[in-house]
């Protein structure tokens, strides 16, 4: 027999299935998680949404969650402010990728103005030999004498 096939009639936990101890605070943490997400999730947005590319900002917010939720199983003590914690953790993340982005570019920039990348710039040598023809026909059409000198 399959796993799948053995587990599809099953509905919740069977007379064998090892139960949390009824004292026990760890559905809570889900259900306090949810409740902040809710609070502050549309204002941590907002302030993601003035400093990080639109198509950035949903996985920042996701990101911030992220990392309050490892600070929050790692610590001793629920947080205060969970919403200036958030703002924190969203500057933060801002600053590091400013940094990294920075870093890239630095390393990766090619000016484009460089000889050896940009070459000869077509648009500048039709430009001269326009007006080498204006300049041609301006002076063809004075009187014999000028044009001589």
């Amino acid at each position: 027999m399959d796993f799948d096939e053995e587990q599809s009639g099953r509905r919740g936990p069977g007379q064998g299935d090892p139960v949390p101890p009824d004292d026990w605070a760890g559905f809570t943490n889900g259900a306090g998680m949810e409740a902040i997400y809710a609070a502050y999730q549309p204002a941590l947005t907002r302030y993601l949404r003035r400093r990080a590319p639109l198509q950035d900002v949903g996985d920042l917010v996701q990101e911030c969650f992220r990392r309050l939720v490892a600070r929050k199983c790692h610590a001793s003590g629920g947080i205060d402010e969970p919403g200036a914690y958030l703002v924190g953790i969203a500057r933060n993340i801002v600053v590091d990728r400013a940094r990294t982005a920075e870093a890239r570019q630095l390393a990766a920039h090619h000016s484009f103005d460089e000889a050896d990348v940009a070459g000869p710039d077509p648009h500048a040598a039709l430009e001269a030999r326009d007006t080498m023809r204006r300049v041609e026909r301006a002076i063809a059409r004075l009187k014999p004498q000028t044009g001589s000198i």
